[in-house]
């Protein structure tokens, strides 16, 4: 994110500044990098969005039982 947001990142410098919304753990880099790209392969910017509502949904969830 530091990177992104310094500018450093050619792809990403026009959409500074950046914001995580959407982080999962895996246990490997390689099962990290197939699911990144089983999320871009679905080219479709509703399905991101509704990854996103999810994960905040269940999030919420998990911070009302805490």
């Amino acid at each position: 994110m530091i990177r992104h947001n310094a500018g450093r990142c050619k792809y990403t410098k026009r959409g500074i500044p950046w914001t995580l919304v959407y982080a999962k753990e895996y246990a490997t880099k390689a099962e990290a990098c197939r699911e990144e790209y089983r999320i871009k392969a679905e080219k479709s910017r509703k399905y991101i969005e509704q990854l996103v509502q999810r994960y905040m949904q269940s999030r919420q969830e998990h911070l009302q039982l805490v």
